[in-house]
């Protein structure tokens, strides 16, 4: 097993997803050493309050890893263009991780994406 772990992590209107995989992962031994939280814009109100709700409850758990919330400039992942752009992103961000040797745990959460991506993978 691989001394260092990342959880990357999409995310929709649902939060505690996010929560309760990190508490899953660091209940089985994971090494979890950072979250990384790809999301849209947090323009939408369930966005906000999702992104926002994310950050509450790491900041109330000191013996969680570091929360990175990475916004991607766009709104929503439904026209082609804007999945290609979550897509390339989504992989770039778990290429970074394996190249620093990271055992790297993939939550997609967010149906849209969920969907866009799988279509994405077998499309190529």
């Amino acid at each position: 097993m691989k001394s260092r772990a990342v959880l990357v992590t999409t995310l929709g209107a649902e939060a505690p997803v996010v929560a309760i995989t990190t508490q899953l992962l660091l209940a089985k031994g994971v090494r979890l050493t950072a979250v990384e939280l790809l999301h849209t814009l947090t323009g939408a109100p369930e966005i906000r309050d999702a992104v926002n709700e994310v950050h509450r409850v790491f900041d109330a758990h000191d013996d969680w890893p570091l929360l990175r919330s990475v916004s991607l400039p766009v709104s929503d992942v439904l026209s082609p263009d804007e999945m290609r752009m979550f897509g390339n992103a989504l992989f770039t961000t778990l290429k970074k991780w394996l190249r620093q040797d990271y055992q790297v745990h993939l939550l997609l959460a967010g149906g849209r994406v969920q969907g866009g991506v799988v279509v994405g993978a077998t499309d190529r």
